[in-house]
């Protein structure tokens, strides 16, 4: 969620080798899909452990990061990385490690609570739709919806397979903007 968000998405989850909850009685935590390099463009801090990285891809082992909210309702001493969750009751659910604790952040503007989070790898756990987050060093105002400028193919209704690639949706992790590095998340 860039902080702010309308829908939000929440799981249950357990911890590996803690009790598991009486019946109907659930441990619920927002869960948001991100990119290496989220938390360093949206400035939330690192608070133990690592963000996601560059090996954090399919078929590695599976990983998580935690708000702090999240690691002090299990870990109040701190620890937490390295402690496995399994988010839902599916019978196939596979844990994932704990690798990182992120600062909190507030998902429902000034005024909302700190929510527990969950954080996954978007390598690892694709989503269908997600939001774009972009950090730059430009003015908002001198930037546009397309940070190439230029519409792609697909927004005129074209067929995006007859475009570069890179122009529908498969550009790399930083281009260029008229001399500005933009990072996308």
């Amino acid at each position: 969620h860039l902080p702010f968000v309308f829908d939000r998405n929440s799981s249950d989850y357990s911890v590996v080798g803690e009790p598991a909850p009486k019946p109907g009685d659930y441990l619920i935590a927002d869960f948001n899909r991100v990119s290496a390099g989220y938390a360093e463009a949206l400035k939330i801090p690192l608070v133990d452990g690592r963000t996601f990285g560059e090996t954090d891809v399919a078929g590695s082992p599976l990983v998580v990061m935690i708000s702090r909210s999240l690691a002090q309702r299990h870990w109040p001493g701190g620890g937490a990385v390295g402690h496995q969750l399994l988010l839902g009751e599916g019978e196939g659910e596979v844990p994932k490690t704990i690798v990182g604790v992120l600062g909190d952040v507030r998902s429902d503007g000034f005024e909302g609570g700190i929510e527990p989070m969950i954080y996954l790898p978007l390598t690892q756990v694709p989503s269908p739709g997600y939001w774009l987050v972009m950090a730059t060093g430009r003015p908002a105002d001198e930037l546009t919806a397309d940070p190439a400028g230029e519409d792609t193919e697909a927004d005129q209704g074209g067929d995006p397979e007859e475009k570069d690639p890179a122009a529908v949706g498969d550009a790399p992790a930083a281009e260029t903007v008229e001399g500005e590095a933009i990072r996308l998340v």
